[in-house]
């Protein structure tokens, strides 16, 4: 047999190796592309995609999600990659995703079949009732309103955090969250603790000390100043008012507490009939501070009891200019001069 002869004979399997081989390079390619393709239809009109899944799903359920949505750019790349990646059959933990434009088909498959979540931003609000806070929770988070209020009603559980069925409501400060959005009910109040007790440093502690008022009462006295005054300015001076009424051994009688105890906050009116409301929260019949706060005050009211302002005043009444500030007065005589002005303005 001949050279050229044996070069003809292993001609063909060089060829068919050398096929092959390509074969396998266009194949890692696509293979690569499917997992790293890009994933967003419109850059501009989806660059953020945020999926909540109430409940547990397949990566099937996602893919129709994601087609009906039109949120990938190709939605059968991604179908193959879950092939691939043997996602197709797998679970996606409930929660709150979410997939950016720069993320890949890998990339996507991984953060569900992980169940790696995007914290989510719970705003807690001034609220003045249990129920009025659970429903606007709720509305943000993916428990129900119910089951947060069995909580906040469980006195064992609001016992060992060291609060009671009367104080619980201090514990939650006005402020901005970031947590996962199916925290429990039960969880999220132990988060709450936490910043509470952080909120509640050694400085802050100390300044309510020098007051004679411990953190829940100077937050109760801040829900006070919270319903009395929107204006930022005026709160030292109204927090100052009550500490002095406080010293002295007076009673706050402050409306708003008169409001929480008749249950009726439509109307800004206190009437006379109204100051007799036998209720542990209504200041013009019970001694000191109610047990409790009438709302959830802001930092702000907080921080204007713990640096008070220092004045001789003892009483306080609306403007006759209904322009939201009071005039205050260090007597009784004062106050009715004060009183009989905005009285006027009221019948004007």
């Amino acid at each position: 047999m001949s050279f050229l002869q044996i070069r003809k004979r292993h001609r063909k399997p060089l060829r068919i190796i050398t096929v092959l081989f390509l074969i396998l390079i266009v194949a890692g390619i696509w293979y690569v592309n499917q997992l790293y393709s890009s994933v967003f239809e419109n850059n501009v009109r989806i660059p953020e995609y945020e999926l909540y899944l109430d409940q547990s799903i397949t990566f099937h359920d996602l893919a129709d999600s994601l087609e009906n949505d039109r949120a990938l750019l190709d939605i059968q790349a991604f179908k193959r990659t879950m092939k691939l990646m043997k996602a197709s059959d797998a679970g996606v933990p409930a929660g709150h995703y979410r997939l950016k434009k720069e993320m890949s088909n890998r990339e996507i498959i991984n953060m569900f079949r992980s169940g790696t979540q995007a914290p989510v931003r719970v705003i807690v609000r001034k609220a003045r009732l249990p129920e009025d806070l659970a429903e606007d929770i709720a509305a943000q988070l993916r428990f129900s309103a119910d089951s947060l209020l069995r909580w906040l009603r469980d006195s064992a559980f609001i016992d060992s955090l060291g609060f009671d069925r009367h104080s619980i409501m201090g514990l939650f400060l006005q402020d901005t969250y970031e947590m996962y959005w199916t925290i429990s009910p039960r969880d999220f109040i132990i988060r709450m603790k936490k910043e509470y007790d952080r909120y509640w440093n050694e400085e802050r502690r100390q300044a309510a000390e020098t007051k004679n008022l411990s953190p829940m009462e100077a937050i109760t006295l801040a829900s006070i100043v919270e319903e009395e005054t929107a204006k930022e300015d005026e709160k030292p001076v109204v927090a100052g008012l009550y500490l002095n009424r406080l010293r002295r051994g007076w009673r706050l009688q402050a409306d708003p507490t008169v409001r929480f105890a008749r249950g009726d906050f439509s109307s800004r009116r206190v009437y006379l009939r109204d100051l007799e409301a036998e209720s542990e929260y209504n200041t013009y019949k019970i001694d000191g501070l109610p047990p409790g706060p009438i709302c959830l005050p802001s930092k702000s009211s907080i921080e204007a009891v713990l640096h008070a302002e220092e004045h001789p005043y003892m009483f306080m009444c609306a403007r006759p200019d209904f322009s939201g500030y009071h005039n205050f007065a260090r007597t009784a005589s004062q106050h009715e001069r004060n009183r009989q002005a905005w009285i006027r303005a009221l019948k004007k």
